[in-house]
């Protein structure tokens, strides 16, 4: 039972799904979600300066043809929105961490607890979006991109903070539309707090 009175629940997240029905090259996707979502997707879609259906097809077509859509889509929004605090949590930090990315003339990446590609530099897209994706779809890589940790989240971020030199190195494999790339990755915590779980900071060398 919620614990929220109905008439302080916004209208929007208290709406029944709504079907909606997208079209790309002569395909259609017949989807039902909460108007919140089909909100946050036009929002999402807006920022990657793409259209909605685009966007939808895309991640649609990235993943199993067995996997529920509107899940997927429901995941990719929540997704969405932590990267970007994580984004907004760096750019209020001391440390200019995109300054260091752009620096780095090895391919590396941040990526969050749940396996997502936060930030990368240009070494990174050559690199690695290179073997996996055309240039003009780079942009949208965190959004496609899945990645594969040999070692858990949380068993690699244990190990950095035992570490003596302050990082601890696993093999890690990015993955999309049926396309692999692995690597040996050296992971960095961005930050310490035991009171919240911090992004890796990771950074590549091909794997032996």
């Amino acid at each position: 039972m919620s614990m929220v009175p109905e008439d302080l629940i916004p209208e929007s997240l208290a709406s029944e799904p709504r079907q909606r029905i997208l079209q790309r090259r002569h395909r259609r996707l017949s989807i039902r979600l909460e108007e919140i979502f089909w909100v946050q997707l036009e929002a999402c879609a807006k920022e990657e300066d793409t259209k909605l259906s685009d966007l939808v097809f895309t991640l649609v077509e990235s993943h199993n043809e067995t996997e529920n859509r509107s899940s997927l889509l429901r995941a990719f929004c929540v997704d969405w929105l932590r990267r970007r605090l994580l984004q907004a949590r760096l750019a209020a930090s001391q440390v200019d961490v995109q300054a260091i990315l752009s620096a780095c003339p090895l391919p590396c990446v941040i990526i969050t607890q749940q396996r997502k590609l936060a930030a990368h530099n240009p070494a990174f897209a050559q690199e690695v979006l290179g073997r996996l994706m055309p240039a003009e779809q780079w942009r949208s890589a965190e959004n496609v991109v899945r990645l594969t940790l040999k070692r858990s989240f949380e068993s690699i971020a244990d190990g950095v903070r035992a570490s003596a030199t302050g990082y601890a190195e696993s093999e890690l494999v990015f993955v999309s539309a049926g396309k692999e790339a692995t690597y040996v990755g050296r992971f960095c915590l961005l930050s310490r707090r035991s009171s919240e779980v911090a992004p890796l900071l990771c950074f590549l060398r091909p794997a032996p």
